[in-house]
């Protein structure tokens, strides 16, 4: 199985941490044990999910999931059961990388550069609707080339990893 994500999730105090993994050649989010690394289960698949790749738990306790069907899919936190199409529309394709944060604990997700150019972007979600919100820097002014992995920082700011096809990559904040 080849992974794109991992999140790590302390479920039931200090003594029970599981480690996420998307699997795109599955199309499971895996849960392993998160002191000896051993597989648990298949924890998230079903609701459409293909080539899942970014992974958040919401401030819900939900884990939400960037899926190729150009969606953002929500999981229950506890059982893995699909709930809804969360975040979905305005420019969202190939979505990567996912993040929770900012004053309003939103989700941003990175949408992919595609082969016809769309995309190439961060867009910016309600944490709690999933309503579209925001397209980051729309005209694109840090030079951002094909999105991945986004996070925020200790520092409150998002970092987005920026992947060109040739030349070297940059983290961008």
């Amino acid at each position: 199985a080849s992974s794109k994500d991992t999140h790590t999730r302390d479920r039931a105090g200090d003594q029970d941490l599981a480690l996420y993994v998307s699997s795109g050649s599955t199309d499971n989010v895996l849960a392993f044990d998160g002191e000896d690394g051993s597989f648990e289960r298949k924890f998230a698949r079903h609701g459409g999910l293909i080539e899942p790749e970014g992974l958040a738990f919401g401030p819900d306790g939900n884990l939400y999931v960037s899926s190729r069907s150009d969606e953002v899919l929500r999981f229950d936190g506890a059982t893995g059961e699909f709930i809804d199409v969360f975040a979905s529309g305005h420019g969202l394709v190939d979505p990567a990388g996912i993040a929770f944060g900012g004053p309003g604990d939103d989700l941003f997700v990175a949408s992919g550069l595609t082969d016809d150019g769309r995309g190439n972007q961060i867009l910016r979600f309600d944490g709690v609707t999933g309503a579209f919100e925001a397209v980051l820097d729309p005209n694109n002014l840090a030079g951002l080339d094909d999105p991945e992995a986004v996070v925020f920082g200790l520092d409150g700011l998002l970092y987005v990893s920026s992947t060109p096809e040739q030349g070297p990559g940059e983290v961008i904040r």
